[in-house]
């Protein structure tokens, strides 16, 4: 079967603004880690209650939005994606 959940500009947007994010837990290709770049919730939403908890907890929230903003700064901006385009050039 295929895997059709990505990332988007918009969860780089939002992790560049700090944002805390709550998502369906998936691959996002592989950029983003459930519990570490954003708060996981299940389909089934059996843990909602304690996604909830967990982002009304300030530091929690300090805790996921810095690892998500380390993240994007060390590797995903677009002086990044401009210097990989042009190493394949050279």
């Amino acid at each position: 079967p295929a895997y059709g959940k990505a990332i988007s500009s918009r969860h780089f947007d939002a992790m560049g603004a700090g944002t805390c994010q709550i998502a369906y837990r998936g691959r996002f290709n592989d950029i983003m880690t459930a519990d570490e770049h954003y708060l996981a919730l299940e389909r089934d939403l059996s843990n909602a209650d304690a996604v909830i908890a967990r982002f009304k907890d300030r530091g929690e929230r300090s805790r996921i939005t810095g690892a998500a903003y380390e993240m994007v700064m060390a590797g995903h901006t677009y002086r990044h994606r401009a210097e990989a385009m042009l190493a394949c050039l050279a």
